[in-house]
């Protein structure tokens, strides 16, 4: 048996657990690139566990990465709209490179079922 550790949890239902793994900024739009991959690593582990249990209760997990900064305005998640997108990009007036790093992230989650979320923390 394995402990792993996450940042958050939170109960959906009775059957439904979210783990949640943030990555902050202080300084910075986003995240270290580092920090973003060590979160990345976690969610292959999180999409691939056979069984998690709560006192003794076996529950379904929904993995989310969250990325935070103090510089961020507004939320974005892997199931925003196209419009919601572009209007948080524009926003926070991300570099070309950080959109595509966004783009890849969000392709990334949907193909390995986790959730990303991205927002002011």
């Amino acid at each position: 048996m394995y402990f792993l550790t996450v940042d958050e949890i939170s109960f959906v239902d009775q059957d439904i657990i979210l783990l949640i793994e943030s990555k902050h900024s202080k300084t910075a739009l986003l995240p270290s690139i580092s920090d973003i991959k060590d979160g990345l690593i976690k969610m292959i582990l999180f999409t691939n566990l056979k069984e998690i249990s709560v006192a003794n209760e076996n529950l379904n997990c929904k993995p989310i990465l969250q990325l935070t900064s103090a510089k961020l305005t507004g939320l974005i998640t892997t199931d925003s709209g196209q419009q919601e997108m572009e209007d948080f990009i524009e926003l926070n007036e991300f570099t070309r490179k950080q959109i595509k790093l966004i783009g890849n992230l969000f392709i990334e989650s949907k193909s390995n079922k986790f959730t990303i979320i991205i927002k002011r923390g």
